[in-house]
């Protein structure tokens, strides 16, 4: 009977297949046209699956990302669109934040799709920053728990990149930089 459910979560989505979704650019775009913040993260498939999600990360030239880091237990918005990397810090708009706890691992890899620019990462407690250059076409893994920052240092493009989140949501932490404490929303 145990070798029974492990059979079930294998032959379910034969069965009962989930819908496809797809969300157009022209959706990723806000409906009003405003002036945005330096660094914007949209929602480009949330919440449709329990093991992934994607976001649309924009960082304007000459502007960075808060160190930032993703867990799996964190700070997270029912809604995108605020200039910080995390969605669900305050920013552009009413913002809800909720207290979430996943059990899938909050691994990304992210796919620099236009632009280009740094990732500084810091992989431990004692470790010093390392800095990976990204270009169209750049793929970068970032581990859960691993503090990072992606920065434009162009003057002119935008760097525009696909974060893929393991988990229905993103989920993570906005830091007070390298090795900081948590920062709280409007702060």
């Amino acid at each position: 009977m145990a070798s029974f459910f492990p059979l079930i979560s294998e032959i379910l989505p034969m069965i009962m297949p989930a819908a496809t979704h797809v969300t157009r650019a022209g959706d990723l775009e806000p409906k009003c046209p405003t002036v945005e913040g330096p660094v914007t993260v949209r929602a480009a498939i949330v919440d449709k699956c329990d093991r992934m999600s994607a976001t649309v990360l924009t960082v304007r030239p000459q502007s960075e990302t808060p160190v930032h880091h993703n867990s799996e237990q964190a700070k997270i918005g029912a809604a995108v669109g605020s200039p910080s990397w995390t969605p669900g810090h305050v920013g552009i708009g009413q913002v809800s934040i909720t207290n979430m706890k996943l059990h899938t691992p909050a691994d990304a890899i992210m796919y620099t799709v236009s632009g280009t620019g740094r990732l500084t990462v810091n992989e431990g407690f004692e470790s010093e920053l390392r800095i990976h250059d990204l270009g169209a076409g750049d793929f970068a893994f970032i581990p859960a728990w691993t503090e990072h920052q992606v920065v434009n240092g162009s003057h002119v493009v935008d760097l525009v990149c696909v974060v893929i989140h393991g988990g229905p949501r993103p989920v993570g932490a906005t830091l007070d930089g390298w090795g900081g404490d948590e920062t709280t929303p409007g702060k």
